[in-house]
């Protein structure tokens, strides 16, 4: 649950593989995600269909910055 809403589904972008493959894995960004649970954020942007945001997410004593996005009416 983040901002209230129920994630059933993540999808993730290739964008970390070209630029962020040697201390990022898909597990990893699940881990992340899951630490959004119980959340509330509030969008850096919003644009025509999406709303972006950046968190702060410390996993096993590092930090990451998480860049995420919610599809409207996706949810």
């Amino acid at each position: 649950m983040v901002n209230g809403l129920r994630v059933n589904e993540v999808t993730i972008s290739s964008h970390y593989e070209e630029n962020h493959l040697n201390h990022m894995s898909d597990d990893l960004i699940l881990k992340l995600v899951n630490e959004l649970d119980g959340r509330r954020e509030v969008p850096v942007a919003e644009k025509v269909g999406y709303s972006y945001f950046v968190t702060l997410v410390e996993y096993s004593d590092k930090p990451y910055k998480l860049v995420w996005l919610l599809e409207d009416g996706a949810i």
